[in-house]
């Protein structure tokens, strides 16, 4: 399973790109930009 991270302040765009992705076999990981460090860390 690919796993794919989108880091946004953007609460509409969180929900827009869910909304698209729903259908796929993804690991879908939404964050905010400032989560980002964190989850780069975690890799």
């Amino acid at each position: 399973m690919m796993r794919i991270v989108f880091a946004t302040n953007n609460e509409g765009k969180m929900r827009e790109i869910r909304e698209i992705l729903s259908d796929l076999d993804v690991d879908l990981w939404l964050c905010h930009t400032k989560l980002l460090i964190l989850f780069q860390n975690l890799w």
